[in-house]
């Protein structure tokens, strides 16, 4: 006794370090991202996303994660529905606090008036239109029709106006009918109009549980622990409908789902699932354990048949509703099944300290007529039922192969085949084959090969290449007398048996040494159709060796994620030619097409409630049995996928880091030169083996070709030049088929600004004007010196020229006058002498004008100070000019510069010649880019208005005009100018 508890203490270490997945179907919870365990319903939108409500929310599935919707009011809030309602392939939901919730794709809105009176807690919900929604309360006596700004209430039939009153579910049939599901009955608007109720005598005062139409509009009514079924073409008068009662159960029937061939699953609460067909007979019950020991409150199948459960403890999918799982309070050990066999018609299994059988999915205890048995190996051989145990009670726990009969579920130890003394040569019953005339072939214990027949065990006559080597595996091949045996210190052989001398001998065909898996254990190997060879590993994963002209080559070495694990426990050829790997993370199939064409589909049974880790695989009667430390699991051989075509859509696409809209993945978008780093997110929704599912993409404008098919879901591409671009993207599900279409996102990238043709053409623009400009300054340079030579030209004319024309007119007098008339010809010569020397002033500032070094406001006050010397000194005029040290070295044009010491020497020389003062001030400064010129005297000054105006006045303002300037003159006590020009 306590051997077995210690053996039972092993057997439950062994389960809790290792896990796996074994059965066609899986569990999601919050560890998978739900955002609560206890789930109210299931339901697919036309885009294929599974919604899921729960007690705590919305949540979508798109194959690869779940996405919690939070609402905008609170982020917690109740989904209540026992009906989903669909609307142009949107899922129609009541909430609560949040009104009614419109689920498609990757997104959900919440539509509620803000300021409606009404309460926010909706039970269920129908769209009737594009703005018009019907929604029920979960305890009353009305309805609500809510519309974008307001919502009308409407009360149901006085027959309903009772205390607790409860809404369940609603939809509107194939005729437009309105269906509203109650504690107390049906309520009917017939065609949608609802002012015209109708009650169903039928379901009057009954408990309408479940509400729900089929593919082809059928409806399935749960209702007082009764189903009934209402054909769609009876819909049409809904007053004469007539409810065909198919089922009854003694307890509540709380959820319902249909098949697209019509087949009904019916929760048969507490025990599990029943399954009707479309003529309502009862073809098959999924009783518990089978199924998890949970309450169903809904049952819905996707697109690719696919059933998920909405439980208290998460939403459970089944791929294939063949599959049994057999979990059983054993009266001892622990339920890890770890070795069985089919043995004519039943399926015999052991969890090591008690043997069972499975015959006709019913299960029973086997007697064992032996004092002390304690399998750990079974198998067939030659129609004969071999177990290797052993005896705990002698030294060393001696271990015996023993021929057993098998009748009326009692196994009797008929023969001891090797005896405690030959331990060495104990078979291993995992690895043997069978050759012609009935001679059994085996390996050892101990790794030797050996041959069995007629009760007798004798050595393979080995090459002396092959002595001292131990074999870990032997594995038949295509012709009866072909094997090939593995080695992880050799690698393989591919070998023929040959009879020499009445023995078994073995002939070497081909040698492949294997250094890679020297250090690996092996596990089993097997033979395809093809003659490929197939080894599993228990550490290392899965070796693929192709035959070729030159003999087997390793062709593959397969690890996750190709298969689901490395560390595999079981491999198998079943009887339609498909390979079976087990292994520690579940169970992968391998189906062959043509030629060397294969597929593998890793995680092809996968159950999270049984888990843990697979033992073995058999095949028996078309069955796989699955034996794993969960317990034993059966489903058919020749299971195939469900396969459809699958739909890709763009999930999120981010500009710069920023998630941009796609509600309209049809119309281009533009974007700015510098928003050029794009990030998408796809996926594909199916349901079966989604981690299969694969992508490829492209961006026309950047990629060739597609890119390689792999999982990967996301992409980016970063600084992505201007241009048009269209982003694909397509994927294949686990059935190797490809999407029809592909999701596509079309954007522009505009080009940068300084590189668009208007840029270029304003630039032109620019450089033109510029040049124009250019043109234009050296133009009005040009006219500006031609309008200074024309002025210095009529100075010289108008000035130089008149006064030399005068002193030649003077001279000419002067010579008649000399003799006749000394002394007038006396003033002549000075009046000449006077006009030469103002002729040689003039000539002076012409000069001195036009030099280029004279530019500066400085150079300008020494000239005036050198005039102001000349005309004030002799005159005893005493003078000052004042020029501020900002204006000193700003330079002046030729003409301005000019005209400005002209001005300067007007005034200075009228205050010499006719001020009669005795001071005089001149000063220059710059105020905000204007010269100020300043002038006064303290002389007699004048009458502007009464005296004769001669040149010098007109002068002055002139070419202040001409300046653009101002001119202010005061004159009575003294005479002040004040002269204004801008620079």
């Amino acid at each position: 006794m306590f051997f077995k508890k210690v053996l039972l203490f092993l057997l439950m270490m062994d389960a809790l370090y290792s896990y796996s997945q074994t059965c066609p179907y899986k569990q999601f919870t919050t560890n998978d991202g739900l955002i609560h365990n206890r789930c109210g319903n299931v339901v697919q939108d036309s885009m294929g996303y599974i919604w899921v409500t729960t007690d705590n929310g919305i949540c979508n599935y798109d194959g690869r994660k779940f996405t919690f919707f939070p609402g905008s009011r609170n982020l917690y809030y109740f989904a209540h529905n026992n009906s989903i309602t669909t609307y142009k392939g949107a899922c129609i939901m009541g909430t609560t606090d949040q009104g009614v919730a419109r689920a498609l794709g990757t997104s959900l809105e919440f539509i509620y008036p803000e300021n409606a009176p009404a309460p926010k807690h909706f039970m269920c919900s129908l769209q009737i239109d594009d703005s018009t929604y019907l929604t029920a309360n979960v305890k009353g006596h009305k309805i609500h029709l809510v519309t974008k700004n307001k919502v009308q209430i409407i009360s149901l039939p006085a027959q309903y106006q009772v205390p607790e009153i409860y809404c369940f579910s609603i939809f509107q049939d194939f005729y437009k009918n309105i269906w509203i599901g109650t504690n107390k009955g049906f309520v009917i608007y017939e065609k949608g109009n609802l002012d015209n109720p109708y009650i169903p005598p039928a379901f009057f005062k009954k408990y309408i549980n479940v509400l729900k139409q089929d593919a082809n509009h059928n409806i399935v009514i749960s209702a007082d622990s009764a189903m009934y079924y209402i054909n769609a073409a009876g819909l049409k008068n809904i007053r004469t409908i007539t409810p065909i009662k198919f089922a009854r159960q003694n307890a509540e029937i709380t959820a319902v789902g249909s098949f697209s061939n019509g087949d009904i699953a019916v929760s048969n609460y507490p025990t599990g699932i029943l399954l009707y067909n479309k003529e309502l007979k009862l073809i098959k019950s999924l009783e518990k354990p089978l199924l998890p020991d949970v309450v169903f409150w809904d049952i819905f199948i996707d697109k690719e048949e696919n059933m998920w459960l909405a439980t208290e403890n998460g939403v459970y999918r089944y791929g294939n509703l063949n599959i049994r799982n057999y979990v059983l309070e054993m009266p001892k050990g622990a339920p890890s099944i770890r070795y069985g066999v089919g043995f004519n018609n039943s399926f015999l299994f052991s969890n090591s300290l008690n043997i069972y059988s499975l015959v006709n999915e019913k299960i029973s205890n086997v007697k064992v007529k032996d004092d002390h048995f304690y399998p750990i190996e079974c198998n067939t051989i030659n129609s004969k039922l071999w177990i290797n145990d052993y005896n705990p009670f002698i030294n060393n726990y001696k271990k015996f192969t023993k021929q057993y009969n098998y009748i009326n579920n009692t196994l009797s130890s008929k023969k001891i085949i090797l005896s405690p003394q030959v331990n060495a040569q104990l078979p291993n019953l995992e690895s043997m084959i069978n050759l012609p005339n009935g001679i059994v072939c085996m390996l050892t214990k101990a790794g030797n090969l050996v041959t069995y027949a007629k009760d007798k065990f004798l050595p393979v006559a080995l090459p002396a290449s092959l002595n001292n080597i131990n074999f870990s595996v032997l594995a038949a091949g295509k012709l009866p007398n072909e094997a090939v045996l593995f080695s992880k210190e050799k690698g393989l052989y591919h070998i023929n048996f040959l009879t020499i001398n009445m023995q078994i001998a073995v002939q070497i065909i081909q040698h492949l040494p294997c250094n890679n898996i020297s250090n690996t254990f092996c596990i089993n190997a097997v033979m395809d159709i093809n003659a490929s060879v197939w080894l599993a590993t228990g550490s290392n994963g899965l070796y693929y060796f192709t035959l070729q002209k030159q003999g087997y080559q390793l062709a593959k070495h397969f690890v996750e994620p190709e298969i689901s694990s490395v560390l595999l426990t079981s491999i198998l050829k079943d009887s339609k030619g498909n390979i079976w790997i087990g292994g520690n993370k579940g169970i992968d199939k391998i189906l062959f097409s043509s030629g060397y064409n294969y597929t593998i589909y890793n995680g092809m049974y996968k159950n999270s409630t049984l888990g843990n880790y697979v033992y073995f695989l058999k095949e028996h009667q078309g069955l796989l049995h699955i034996g794993s430390s969960g317990g034993l699991t059966t489903v058919p051989v020749n299971t195939t996928i469900q396969s459809i075509t699958p739909e890709i859509y763009i999930n999120k696409i981010s500009c710069n880091g920023k998630e941009i809209s796609i509600d309209s993945l049809l119309q281009k978008k533009v974007f700015d030169h510098n928003e050029n780093n794009f990030s998408f997110e796809f996926t594909s929704p199916t349901f079966i083996n989604e981690l299969q599912t694969e992508y490829q993409y492209k961006m026309d404008g950047i990629d060739a070709d597609w890119s390689t098919a792999s999982n990967n879901y996301t992409v980016s591409y970063n600084q992505l030049p201007a241009g048009n671009y269209t982003f694909r993207v397509r994927t294949k599900n686990a059935n190797a088929v490809w999407s029809l279409t592909d999701a596509t996102f079309s954007f522009i990238i505009k080009e940068p600004f300084y590189k668009h043709w208007l840029f270029f053409l304003f630039c032109v623009g620019i450089v033109v004007a510029v040049l124009y400009w250019l043109y234009k300054q050296k133009m009005n340079k040009i006219v500006a010196v031609e309008r200074t030579r024309s002025s210095i030209s009529k100075d010289l004319h108008d000035d130089i020229g008149t006064t030399l024309s005068s002193i030649t007119l003077m001279n000419a007098v002067l010579k008649n006058k000399i003799e006749s008339q000394p002394e007038e010809a006396k003033k002549m010569a000075a009046k000449i002498e006077t006009t030469s020397r103002d002729m040689i002033q003039n000539m002076s500032d012409i000069v001195w004008s036009i030099n280029p070094n004279n530019d500066t406001i400085e150079k300008l006050m020494y000239r005036l100070l050198q005039f102001c010397n000349d005309v004030f000194d002799e005159r005893g005029i005493q003078y000052h000019i004042n020029i501020d040290d900002e204006i000193k070295t700003k330079v002046l044009n030729m003409q301005l510069r000019r005209d400005i010491y002209l001005i300067c020497k007007e005034i200075i020389n009228n205050a010499a010649k006719y001020s009669s003062a005795t001071h005089f001030n001149l000063s220059l400064s710059l105020q905000q880019k204007t010269i100020v010129l300043t002038a006064s005297d303290d002389g007699i000054g004048f009458d502007e208005k009464g005296m004769h105006k001669g040149n010098g006045l007109t002068n002055i303002r002139q070419r202040v005009n001409s300046c653009n300037g101002t001119v202010t003159l005061q004159s009575s006590k003294g005479t002040s100018w004040h002269i204004s020009i801008p620079t």
